[in-house]
């Protein structure tokens, strides 16, 4: 999986350097104009990304399953920005739930809940914190578009043991590796 700049630049400084700039990272995003650029760059990333699959599949109409396939295995992978298990939706399906994540992100709730996982600081806040976004999500995504409930049922991943109190989850062991 590749890397990501920014993480890459990171992980090279010392803690309170990346301390700093991840907390002025923190702060930047909170501005109403940043935030307004950043959704219109995903936005942008998105449609270019779909461009260029259409570009790819009209000028050989025989990758269409190879690229299929691979957003399959990019999803199921936890690919940023698109949650794990939007593989197993339908693209129609799948529009429709960005369409009311749209929506959804505008809800106070969902607001809220945002900023207490921007504030969150011990690992057991940012745990609760995600728990109540999830859950603020959830109800701004049904009150969007009530015939989501099926579709968000899809999404839900294998439940497992939870993971320990201020610790990662363990790592499952896979066959092979």
């Amino acid at each position: 999986m590749k890397e990501r700049f920014r993480d890459k630049m990171m992980d090279n400084l010392p803690p309170e350097i990346r301390a700093r700039f991840e907390a002025a990272r923190d702060k930047a995003m909170q501005d109403p104009a940043i935030q307004e650029l950043k959704k219109k760059a995903d936005t942008a990333n998105d449609e270019f990304r779909k461009a260029m699959r259409d570009a790819l599949v009209k000028a050989d109409p025989g990758l269409a399953e190879i690229i299929k396939e691979r957003m399959k295995d990019r999803v199921k992978d936890g690919r940023p920005g698109e949650p794990p298990g939007l593989a197993n939706l339908s693209e129609a399906d799948r529009q429709k739930l960005m369409a009311a994540r749209e929506k959804a992100k505008d809800d106070p709730a969902v607001q809220a809940a945002e900023n207490l996982k921007k504030e969150a600081k011990t690992p057991e806040e940012r745990h609760a914190a995600m728990e109540q976004f999830h859950k603020a999500m959830k109800a701004a995504l049904l009150k969007a578009d009530p015939s989501l409930g099926p579709i968000l049922d899809q999404l839900k991943p294998p439940q497992g043991p939870p993971p320990p109190p201020g610790g990662k989850p363990p790592m499952d062991d896979k066959p092979g590796e």
